[in-house]
């Protein structure tokens, strides 16, 4: 399984790996490669989570994989975590660069010998839990509704970052997002410090409604993720139109 890393892991993107050992009794060399592909997918976070991040994870939190089924943490304390009912046996095999690897015995899904393939479960986790403790925000919710409301450029962008922005803010626990449209947001391909710049200048590390943002005077500012950079709120009547303009954008 270790040789279709390099085509599914694109350099330098932070990412999780279960590892599952080579006595497993799972008949991987008899699979098509398809299936393979689809396992380790599901064995992969876009996100680098040494052990000491991943243990800490809330209990029902959803784990987001390179499939649109999450897993989810079903017991997790100081030195241990279940995930899909598995234990991490062999935490922090290889933890350096983007990449963080942690053993298991056995898939995070069950093989059905009738059909020769695995069967992905439908996830029992609450979006709303958070990925990981220290924080309230359910950033897995957060990127799912945005990608489902049009702004999936930004989503995207956002996915790839999320894991440095928690270890950046860790008692987070309300953010404010002003999602960039899709046209004109070129930022997903630039490199991660880059990107998690301007993802960081399009989030206020707080919650504010629209009444709130509504009635504040033009000029005022609003704190983002990135140190000594604000949003303007604008005036000029823009709220009696029923549009609140934020850095000249509506």
């Amino acid at each position: 399984m270790a040789s279709l890393l390099p085509s599914l892991l694109p350099p330098q993107t932070p990412s999780t790996l279960f590892a599952l050992p080579d006595h497993s009794t799972i008949p991987f060399s008899s699979l098509p490669l398809p299936r393979l592909r689809r396992l380790l997918r599901y064995h992969t976070l876009p996100h680098k989570l040494p052990f000491h991040s991943l243990s800490t994870s809330p209990i029902r939190a959803c784990l987001p994989t390179l499939l649109p089924s999450p897993l989810v943490v079903t017991d997790a304390g100081k030195d241990f975590i279940f995930i899909n009912g598995v234990p991490v046996t062999h935490p922090d095999i290889f933890v350096e660069g983007p990449y963080a690897i942690h053993g298991i015995t056995r898939p995070f899904c069950p093989f059905d010998p009738s059909v020769g393939d695995f069967r992905i479960p439908d996830p029992l986790c609450d979006a709303q839990s958070g990925l990981f403790v220290g924080t309230r925000v359910g950033w897995y919710g957060v990127v799912r509704q945005l990608g489902s409301a049009g702004y999936v450029s930004f989503s995207v962008g956002l996915n790839s970052v999320v894991s440095r922005i928690v270890g950046g803010y860790p008692n987070l626990t309300a953010v404010t997002v002003f999602a960039p449209p899709d046209e004109g947001f070129d930022f997903v391909v630039a490199m991660s410090p880059v990107l998690e710049r301007v993802v960081g200048l399009h989030i206020v590390p707080r919650r504010v409604d629209y009444g709130e943002l509504a009635s504040m005077p033009g000029g005022v500012g609003l704190p983002t993720l990135v140190p000594g950079r604000e949003l303007k709120v604008g005036g000029g009547g823009g709220v009696a139109r029923g549009v609140v303009e934020v850095e000249g954008r509506s």
